[in-house]
C-alpha cells in the first residue's frame, strides 16, 4: 500500500487526519483518553491504533510522541533516516508500503511520486485543510497538492563577517558578485 507524505515547508502534521491551522487543538489533561478527544471532533475517523511515521532520527523528541499517544491512543512506530536517497530506496524496496507518514525533502517527494510510491490524501479528513496558508500550496513536486501536506517553513538567511568582505551583503545575487 502507497503512503501519505509530509513536505517540510509549512504548517504542521504529526498524523494523517490532523492539521494545525486556524483551529486550535482541544485543551485535554493528562488523563483524558483517546475517546474524550475523538469525542471533540479533533481526530476525527480515526481508526487505527498505530501509526508509522519515517523521518529523519531524532526529529521528534520522545516526550512529543508519548504524548501524542496519550491524547489519542495511538502508538507511533518511529523509523528513520540519515539521508533521503536512503529513505527512497527503502520505499521503492516496500513499493511504497510500511510507513503511514513519512517527512522528508521536496526533491525526493517528487521521485516517489513519479515512481508512484505515494498514495493521493482525502484531504475531507484533514481538519483545517482550507486553513494552510497558500504560499506554502502548489509546490514544484506536488502542483496539486494531491499527495503532501505542508510540515515546516524555515527562512535561508547569510551570515558573514563584514570586517572580511569589501561591500554590502544585501541578498544571494551579492555572493556571486565579484566586483
Amino acid at each position: 500500500m502507497k503512503k501519505y507524505f509530509a513536505a517540510r515547508i509549512a504548517a504542521g502534521i504529526l498524523a494523517a487526519g490532523m492539521l494545525s491551522g486556524c483551529q486550535s487543538a482541544p485543551q485535554s489533561s493528562e488523563s483524558q483518553s483517546a475517546g474524550e478527544t475523538e469525542e471533540k471532533g479533533y481526530y476525527s475517523d480515526v481508526t487505527s491504533t498505530d501509526l508509522n511515521l519515517f523521518t529523519w532520527a531524532g526529529m521528534f523528541p520522545q516526550e512529543v510522541l508519548d504524548r501524542f499517544t496519550r491524547e489519542t491512543g495511538i502508538e507511533i512506530h518511529y523509523a528513520n533516516f540519515d539521508y533521503d536517497e536512503d529513505m527512497l530506496a527503502k520505499l521503492e524496496n516496500a513499493d511504497g508500503g510500511d510507513y503511514d507518514v513519512v517527512i522528508a525533502d521536496d526533491y525526493i517527494i517528487q521521485i516517489a511520486i513519479e515512481e508512484g510510491l505515494v498514495q493521493k490524501l482525502d484531504v475531507s479528513k484533514l481538519l483545517n485543510w482550507e486553513c494552510i496558508n497558500p504560499i506554502y500550496q502548489g509546490q514544484f513536486y506536488d502542483p496539486q497538492d494531491e499527495y503532501t501536506v505542508p510540515y515546516g517553513a524555515g527562512v535561508q538567511t547569510i551570515v558573514y563577517d563584514p570586517a572580511l568582505v569589501d561591500g554590502e551583503i544585501t541578498g544571494y545575487e551579492d555572493l556571486w558578485d565579484s566586483s
